[in-house]
């Protein structure tokens, strides 16, 4: 008996091993990032975790937001948009596009109903951990002052090729409706929302990409306003701000001086390991390095199943584990375009059920403690302003 089991054991230690043995395989270009640099932990004011109201954070923390709300003003940031990322959104699993089609006649004041209840669940469930909440949002604003305008978006957050790209469409519609009332827009974007990003600069870039992405939405997606959409964006002012966004699509070379990518990340390597590290150390985020191609769920529509198989051709496998098996042991911590801050936001060491708790790491950087430092670093990157 005693045999038997150990003989299960050496099968399943050799199996994991071979799992994240393999040899490093990549299926899209690499655009070359600009580069990284890694920061020290953030030694700032301290935050009152438990009250989200200005009058309830320290003098110096409100003094400091406000100087950073005073630059963003200074450099004609009028709104802010603060977008979630993959499960935290209003149809994370797809449940409610599948009973849509299963009952066409559902309202569309219903539909919006459910997924209104969908999102305030995950904000209920989730708070401020990889989840941008009302009373962040709110802080947020209060905080900054100076007329400045702070959103948050939301898109259906499935973890698919193609509800990024419908994610992306919804995201153009309000940017542009948006520029006619304000000149800059700072984009910050939790996850796989920074995957929307790319797919935005892609389209607007026109080259070879884009225009294919341009055609496949002209063929399956319903979008008469998306070219009048990019037409009016292309003459605005758009920076993104990414927080622990997998490698996964290309952005084109042309658009990397607008985008600074923030990657909680503890070691002097740049590669994060594998699972054993994730258990031991106990810090950075682990789901940035293991959120990389092949990691997508499959849709709960066939229609939508095989839409993702043709967008594979264009943004990388989607659903396939032995490419993510290929990759992720030697995936690199910086992206491959714009510019990353590598710092360690989980600084304190922390108990295994605590890090479990911050998504290994992932929820970091929504959480309010961190907000401060955020926007110092949007500042330092963008605008040159040591606050």
């Amino acid at each position: 008996m005693h045999g038997c089991f150990d003989c299960m054991v050496c099968f399943a230690a050799f199996w994991l091993y071979r799992w994240f043995s393999k040899p490093k395989r990549l299926s899209l270009p690499i655009i070359t990032s600009n580069g990284y640099q890694v920061i020290p932990s953030f030694q700032g004011p301290e935050f009152n975790k438990k009250i989200f109201l200005l009058e309830k954070q320290s003098p110096p923390w409100q003094q400091t937001m406000s100087k950073i709300g005073a630059i963003y003003q200074e450099n004609n940031i009028g709104t802010i948009f603060c977008i979630h990322g993959t499960f935290t959104g209003s149809d994370p699993f797809g449940f409610i596009a599948l009973l849509k089609s299963a009952y066409p006649s559902l309202s569309s004041s219903m539909e919006k109903k459910l997924k209104e209840s969908v999102k305030a669940g995950t904000n209920q469930l989730m708070g401020d951990t990889a989840n941008f909440s009302k009373k962040y949002i709110q802080l947020m604003e209060k905080s900054l002052g100076h007329q400045i305008s702070v959103r948050d978006f939301q898109w259906s957050s499935e973890n698919h090729h193609l509800a990024r790209l419908k994610g992306t469409l919804k995201l153009a519609a309000v940017l542009a409706t948006n520029t006619r009332n304000t000149s800059g827009q700072l984009l910050i974007g939790h996850s796989h929302a920074g995957q929307l990003f790319a797919i935005l600069n892609l389209l607007l870039a026109h080259q070879y990409l884009g225009k294919k992405l341009s055609q496949f939405i002209k063929c399956n997606l319903d979008d008469p306003q998306l070219e009048q959409n990019l037409a009016t964006l292309e003459k605005s002012s758009l920076r993104f701000v990414t927080l622990g966004t997998p490698p996964r699509y290309p952005w084109p070379r042309q658009f990397n001086k607008n985008l600074l990518n923030v990657v909680n990340h503890h070691g002097k390597s740049l590669h994060m390991g594998g699972v054993r590290q994730m258990l031991h150390n106990r810090s950075g985020d682990h789901i940035q390095t293991y959120g990389g191609m092949g990691t997508d769920l499959q849709s709960s529509l066939s229609q939508e199943r095989e839409l993702n198989r043709q967008l594979d051709r264009y943004l990388g496998p989607g659903f396939d584990l032995s490419v993510w098996r290929n990759t992720v042991t030697d995936q690199i911590r910086h992206l491959n375009a714009g510019f990353t801050y590598l710092t360690n936001l989980n600084a304190h060491p922390q108990s295994l059920p605590q890090y479990i708790a911050s998504v290994f790491g992932h929820g970091e950087y929504t959480k309010g403690e961190h907000m401060l430092f955020i926007n110092q670093l949007i500042c330092r990157f963008f605008f040159k302003e040591y606050t």
